[in-house]
């Protein structure tokens, strides 16, 4: 019996459930027809290519931002590509230039360091020799007004002392 929609699909269906009938052979499906490998000439792609007047256009557009890019390396003395012999001539000028600032970088260095030596054996000298005096009339300078008195110091102090943080001025 053939099948009456496409639920059926091979399958027995209620009617022949119900009547004890047996399912239908199944049937050998039929080979699809071959395919077609022919080649065919491929179709034109002209038609698919922008117009000639685009093509025009992003020449046109290259050739000025060729142009543009020359002017502003011409600007700034660039204007041309180096040769290998002036690009060897321009690393070695280089060189010589590292080596002269490395030297000169190297003189300073050195006369910062013996100047910052001189400082600190002098600094150290005045230490040995002035008993302390010499600082101490500097830090009470710094610390103390000129007019103010021993209890204007103290007041101000008052909240360093509660925090039991040492005044300097108070160690002598």
């Amino acid at each position: 019996r053939p099948p009456t929609d496409d639920r059926d699909r091979g399958r027995p269906s209620a009617d022949d459930r119900d009547k004890g009938r047996a399912a239908p052979a199944k049937r050998e499906r039929e080979a699809s027809p071959p395919r077609r490998r022919t080649r065919e000439p491929s179709p034109d792609l002209c038609q698919y290519a922008p117009p000639g007047v685009v093509i025009s256009k992003r020449e046109e557009f290259a050739a000025q931002t060729a142009a543009r890019r020359d002017a502003a390396l011409a600007s700034r003395g660039i204007g041309r590509r180096l040769t290998e012999a002036e690009k060897d001539a321009r690393v070695e000028q280089m060189r010589a230039d590292a080596k002269t600032h490395e030297s000169h970088k190297d003189k300073r260095i050195a006369n910062a360091e013996e100047y910052d030596k001189k400082i600190q054996d002098a600094e150290e000298n005045m230490r040995n020799n002035s008993d302390q005096k010499f600082f101490r009339d500097i830090r009470q300078q710094a610390t103390m007004d000129d007019n103010a008195t021993l209890a204007d110091r103290m007041k101000t102090q008052r909240s360093r002392r509660q925090k039991h943080l040492n005044d300097p001025l108070e160690k002598d």
